[in-house]
């Protein structure tokens, strides 16, 4: 996987793990949507391993500074597929655009949690400004289709973790070392 990233932050094999965990669930979705893409992993890796054509590829990302990265790996990596691209802070779908599947490996603590980068850009990536996990969850879910469903991941050191999973929609279906995924749906 040769993909260019920029050098504040680096995927790591935790969202190879959530695709190959995903993937291996024989889904067939007609869209899928890729929340804090970064450089677009996780919507890459996936769609390669689908034996079918996906219909709509969308991709939210909160930094400007990934823009280069993605359009370039999606022209190397799939030059023939069509994707919408929006950078942009999180706040709820209000475009009614609908998505069969949602991935995501979001920012794995609060503010003031984890290691603390020097780097602006890499802290965005590391941790959430202006929410927590169960206000962004909310906010994934208002992408979904009726019947469709969001994988994420999760470190398990996150306090809002008991809450989350107090919610009906909200399971953990696998774990990894300190990692869960976590699958929601809309009630």
């Amino acid at each position: 996987m040769e993909y260019q990233q920029p050098q504040f932050y680096q995927f790591n094999e935790d969202s190879i793990y959530l695709v190959e965990y995903v993937s291996g669930l024989g889904l067939r979705p007609k869209s899928i949507l890729d929340i804090g893409c970064g450089c677009g992993v996780l919507a890459i890796e996936y769609i390669k391993k689908l034996n079918y054509q996906i219909s709509h590829v969308g991709l939210i990302e909160l930094q400007e500074e990934f823009r280069p990265y993605i359009e370039n790996n999606f022209s190397i990596m799939l030059p023939h597929l069509n994707y919408n691209l929006s950078i942009r802070k999180l706040s709820i779908n209000e475009d009614e655009q609908v998505f069969d599947l949602v991935l995501s490996n979001p920012p794995y603590f609060k503010e003031g949690a984890g290691r603390v980068s020097s780097s602006k850009n890499r802290q965005l990536c590391r941790t959430f400004q202006d929410n927590n996990i169960l206000e962004w969850v909310e906010y994934s879910l208002s992408f979904l289709a009726k019947r469709g469903v969001m994988f994420f991941l999760c470190h398990k050191s996150n306090k809002d973790i008991k809450e989350l999973l107090k919610k009906s929609y909200v399971s953990i279906v696998d774990e990894k070392k300190e990692v869960l995924v976590l699958k929601a749906f809309k009630e």
